[in-house]
């Protein structure tokens, strides 16, 4: 049986530089790393979008964003959703998100294609079931009504472009009319099976227009009902991680490298399994939600949530606090720079600026520097010339670091060099592409080849989880490894049959012995495991009387030679949204969003952030 599921790729400039970074060290990727593998397409003239017309009106039980903005908009004079001389409505953080652009996300586009390319007896079900989440008014719509459905049911990719209602992505009337069922936060709502009720649903419970939620109690209903085709209602649950979880947990259907169906489901993403296992899932010490971290509300601020249509406040409305933004900000500059880099070809020149894009770059650059992780040198020692370096990284979000779509990971760069400046060891180290070492064999042919070459050893292509590390090719890499039915690495999300590697930092309060170690089998609550932690690295995660620890701590071992003291130790923890990897496994270069993305990925490489760094000098010898 095939499982609902859906492609979530929530998802520039040059790499960041490494501390002190240097060129020709043993560290440094090799110029011909890549000579085997196929992972750039013929130059050609960039597939060009259609524009998107933001103004499209009402589809069935949806209306555009741009309609819900003439009342939901700030008024600067009267201090309406103005926070600290900012434009804090929600329209306005809304526009330039991964949320608006959901639809628009090139490398969404690209993964959709190559899947169903890869499988073209199933693209219908791929298409439609991946449009469930990244274009669902389109499909939601579709399906309520049998309209623009292929001859098997399906809403089709194509069908979408030609429907502004889809390319709007995930837009307010869509979220704002999820119900709460009962189903939210449980597995019958995961994969984008969230429910949105048809017009002929209100019919049926003897409403004429649909309800719309917010999650104010007693709003002030009567100009929006008059103004919309919606009666707004207290919804509580659109502050519950249960809505976001509709599409932020999901599990992909297995199948085998024929091309068959296993009956099996694959863990793809499981953010809101990590948070439950973690201290910010309720009841615990650091209780907070999706919509805490991802939505913020400024401390302390109240303000009416919307204006007259033309413009001017009410002063009968109320003053409602917390207020929480809409900027919805992750963790993917990368998307968001290749937006911003192709916003006319992109057809997203009408719903997006310049400005807005960059202040949403700037904002995610924010958060991964500031709130997402810190790296400490703890106490360096020196033996008969040998430092001991041990290096401490805290996940500080709540759920894995990094989370979500299997693409990314985040690395530790250590650089140690001597009085003179003289490198002494270097791991972890960037180029200008976005490339480390480990990528050298990790790019190599056979790793990223669509179909497997007999007698090659898989387990070369990805790095294994280090606890100590004594050569500059070895990496510190948090990130999780797909594996297909045969136990070998795949970049085919829908051969994805078991994780090979997940050693993904966990969250603060993630119970080890609360996972089991496999995958197999295993009920949506049980799909965050850990995975290629050997039990000996008892500082990965320690057990705490709370949980885990949410830390790892790796054990550096560096020879000094000849150099001179002092020596100056640096240390950054990267990430990276898209590893070079799952760009050269994308194999269709006939479609035309394939070769698009990966010509874009030429152009701008993926980005190298850092979230947090640190430094010793040691003055001993």
């Amino acid at each position: 049986m095939l499982f609902v599921f859906l492609l979530a790729a929530c998802n520039s400039s040059e790499a960041a530089p490494g501390p002190g970074a240097s060129t020709g060290n043993a560290g440094d990727v090799a110029d011909d790393s890549t000579e085997d593998t196929d992972d750039s397409s013929e130059s050609t003239a960039l597939l060009e979008e259609t524009a998107f017309d933001p103004h499209w009106g009402m589809m069935g039980v949806f209306t555009d964003a741009a309609s819900c903005t003439t009342c939901h908009r700030a008024n600067e004079t009267a201090g309406v959703m103005t926070y600290d001389g900012t434009d804090v409505s929600p329209g306005a953080g809304w526009e330039n998100s991964m949320m608006a652009l959901a639809f628009a996300d090139p490398y969404f586009q690209a993964a959709v294609a190559e899947e169903t390319a890869q499988f073209p007896h199933l693209a219908g079900f791929i298409e439609d079931t991946c449009l469930t989440c990244h274009a669902p008014m389109g499909r939601t719509h579709a399906q309520q009504t049998g309209e623009d459905l292929d001859a098997d049911g399906y809403y089709r990719f194509e069908t979408a472009l030609g429907h502004m209602h889809a390319r709007e992505g995930v837009s307010c009337t869509a979220c704002h009319q999820i119900q709460d069922d009962g189903s939210l936060g449980e597995p019958l709502s995961f994969s984008g099976n969230y429910r949105i009720l048809s017009q002929a649903e209100w019919t049926d419970m003897g409403l004429d227009r649909p309800e719309i939620y917010g999650p104010y109690e007693a709003p002030a209903a009567n100009a929006m009902s008059q103004a919309t085709q919606y009666d707004p209602v207290h919804g509580p649950h659109m502050k519950d991680s249960g809505q976001c979880a509709t599409c932020h947990t999901l599990f992909t259907p297995t199948l085998d490298l024929a091309g068959v169906p296993t009956g099996k489901a694959f863990p793809e993403q499981t953010p809101y399994q990590e948070w439950e296992n973690s201290v910010y899932a309720p009841g615990r010490a650091k209780q907070a939600s999706c919509q805490d971290c991802h939505m913020p509300a400024p401390a302390g601020y109240g303000t009416q949530i919307a204006v007259k249509q033309d413009g001017s406040p009410n002063a009968n409305w109320p003053t409602r606090s917390p207020f929480h933004t809409h900027g919805f900000v992750g963790g993917n500059t990368h998307t968001l720079e290749v937006l911003l880099a192709f916003r006319s070809l992109l057809g997203i020149e009408g719903n997006t600026s310049v400005e807005g894009l960059e202040a949403q770059i700037e904002a995610t650059r924010a958060q991964l520097e500031n709130r997402s992780a810190e790296i400490a040198i703890e106490t360096v020692t020196e033996n008969a010339g040998q430092l001991e370096i041990p290096v401490r990284v805290t996940n500080k979000t709540g759920h894995k670091l990094p989370t979500s779509y299997p693409s990314r990971r985040a690395w530790i760069h250590l650089q140690v060099t001597d009085a003179n400046g003289a490198t002494v060891f270097e791991s972890g180290r960037a180029d200008e592409r976005g490339r480390i070492s480990t990528d050298a064999r990790a790019l190599q042919h056979a790793c990223v080849a669509g179909d497997k070459v007999a007698g090659f050893d898989y387990s070369t292509c990805y790095e294994p989880h280090r606890d100590v590390i004594t050569h500059p090719d070895q990496v510190a890499i948090y990130e999780s490894v797909l594996g297909d039915v045969e136990g070998e690495i795949t970049y085919v999300l829908l051969h994805a049959s078991e994780y090979l590697k997940d050693n993904r930092l966990p969250p603060e309060g993630f119970a080890r012995s609360a996972v089991p170690g496999t995958n197999e089998g295993l009920p949506a609550d049980h799909a965050s495991a850990i995975i290629g932690v050997p039990d000996s690295d008892t500082d990965f995660n320690a057990e705490t009387a709370g949980g885990g620890s949410g830390q790892d701590v790796v054990h550096y071992r560096v020879d000094t030679g000849a150099f001179t003291a002092p020596f100056t130790i640096e240390a950054a923890l990267r990430y990276q949204s898209v590893r070079p990897g799952f760009v050269a496994g994308l194999h269709h270069d006939e479609e035309p969003r394939v070769a698009r993305y990966k010509q874009m990925v030429d152009l701008i490489p993926p980005t190298v952030e850092t979230l947090a760094s640190d430094d010793t000098l040691l003055v001993a010898n």
